[in-house]
């Protein structure tokens, strides 16, 4: 007797308990693998807690580091949008950003 179809082959009843089967060990697979990452991300982070804890220049800099690079993308933006349009570089008749391209 067929129960329901997998790539549409039918399925027997011990096949379709295989495949209700499989289904289960490749869930159960995955949510270990999630939580052994989960538990790898908090000991991770523990462990960075500390190191910063113990060495406040080093949270400092990776601060600056980072608000550089928010300043960066911002002005980036802003002169985008300044300029209303899309790109600094100039758009072709195929409708796409192009460079200038010569011959020496």
């Amino acid at each position: 007797m067929a129960n329901g179809t997998v790539n549409g082959n039918p399925l027997t009843d011990k096949k379709n308990q295989e495949y209700q089967q499989q289904e289960i060990e490749q869930q159960d697979k995955v949510k270990d693998r999630a939580e052994e990452l989960a538990l790898k991300l908090a000991r991770t982070y523990e462990e960075l807690t500390r190191l910063l804890e113990q060495n406040p220049g080093v949270k400092r800099e990776i601060t600056e580091a980072r608000a550089k690079e928010d300043r960066v993308y911002q002005n980036l933006k802003q002169r985008t949008e300044a300029g209303g349009h899309g790109s600094a570089l100039p758009v072709g008749e195929a409708g796409r950003h192009e460079l200038p391209v010569t011959a020496d």
